[in-house]
């Protein structure tokens, strides 16, 4: 009776953990009629943790003389693979077994937090970055999202290959007010890999209403276009300013500008699942206008005239001329004071030391003069 439990435990086991295929190279190496002799083959085997496999046959000639087998281009679903007579990828023993271990598939996915999280009442789009964080591709990705009167609707799939992050959404109904513990679940083929919980905030209605509207939020793909118009025509608009700005014409800096555009045409993109499409029509009337008048002043923008440049080196000019009048005429006031005869007594008599203060001087005479 222990052994029929035993081999039930076992068949569970094995029906549990799924095989992967591999593969891996073998080559054969020797000599025929004194001349190297090589032969590869590629193995394609299906492996659950460890696995151990005899080396390929090979079709060799009657005069072949064995050397070695050599092992290569392991799959990367392979940990370790090794000759048992040598532990490592080369044996001269002939039909040598094959010893490898398969890396352990991890399934995992991280939930990224909620963009918006105060919600209306009915039906509402929630979006969610979801990564692969684990080493297997991950195929029919989506999130099933719970609560105190939330309850999910519909949902979209997607297929996450490792280190990899997309976005998914779920359509959610909310019946309950104020604020609210959800529970957002990750499955990739029915399968969880992943839970978190986030709090939301639903806002009562100031005036109770026996039936609530239906939201109709705007259509993903229409706004999907309309917001790729939007970086269109913003990344034509900033490379015709930088075009401007390089051939020096006369223009305002707009880098702010395009910095504010970035930010809000970001923004849409984030949130525009949460908005109507008569909201949503405003906003997008709202950027068009600023682009256009970004556009207007790029329009308007002259080239620098010659006028203008001459006019900047005259300043230049004249402030040069300006600093060299002045050390001109400290020059001369010098000269003629050592010119004087009792300065030049005072130059031949070597008493430097006793050579009136000019600076002195030329102070306590501005004195006098006001």
């Amino acid at each position: 009776m222990k052994q029929f439990f035993l081999i039930i435990i076992f068949i569970l086991y094995v029906s549990l953990v799924s095989a992967i295929p591999i593969s891996y190279d073998v080559t054969i190496n020797g000599v025929v009629s004194d001349s190297p002799f090589t032969l590869t083959k590629n193995e394609v085997r299906d492996c659950e943790n460890t696995c151990t496999f005899q080396v390929p046959s090979f079709e060799t000639p009657e005069n072949f003389i064995f050397s070695n087998y050599v092992i290569s281009n392991p799959s990367e679903q392979i940990k370790s693979i090794k000759f048992e007579s040598t532990n490592n990828l080369t044996s001269i023993t002939f039909n040598d077994n094959i010893a490898l271990e398969i890396v352990e598939l991890k399934e995992e996915l991280k939930i990224g937090r909620l963009i918006t999280k105060t919600l209306s009442p009915g039906q509402n789009n929630i979006v969610l970055q979801l990564e692969n964080i684990g080493n297997k591709d991950l195929t029919e990705v989506y999130i099933q999202i719970s609560g105190d009167g939330v309850k999910t609707t519909g949902k979209s799939t997607v297929d996450i290959p490792v280190a990899q992050s997309d976005f998914v959404t779920a359509i959610v109904q909310i019946t309950n007010y104020n604020d609210i513990d959800i529970i957002i679940k990750a499955y990739s083929d029915d399968k969880l890999l992943g839970q978190t919980i986030e709090s939301i905030y639903v806002p009562p209605p100031e005036v109770e209403e026996p039936d609530l509207p239906e939201i109709k939020y705007v259509d993903s793909k229409y706004a999907e276009e309309e917001i790729n118009k939007l970086w269109s025509k913003l990344n034509e608009h900033e490379k015709e300013f930088y075009s401007k700005e390089s051939q020096e014409y006369v223009i305002a800096d707009l880098t702010n500008n395009f910095e504010e555009m970035r930010e809000e045409i970001g923004n849409l993109e984030l949130g525009y699942n949460t908005l109507t499409k008569e909201k949503f029509d405003k906003e997008i009337a709202i950027i068009s206008r600023n682009l256009n008048d970004i556009k207007t002043q790029i329009d308007f923008a002259k080239p620098k005239k010659f006028a203008d440049t001459i006019k900047e080196n005259l300043v230049l000019i004249a402030t040069g001329l300006g600093v060299l009048v002045s050390a001109l005429t400290a020059l001369t006031l010098a000269k003629s004071h050592l010119g004087s005869k009792n300065n030049k007594d005072i130059l031949k008599k070597g008493k430097f030391n006793k050579l009136p203060n000019l600076a002195k001087q030329n102070r306590f005479s501005n004195r006098l003069n006001k």
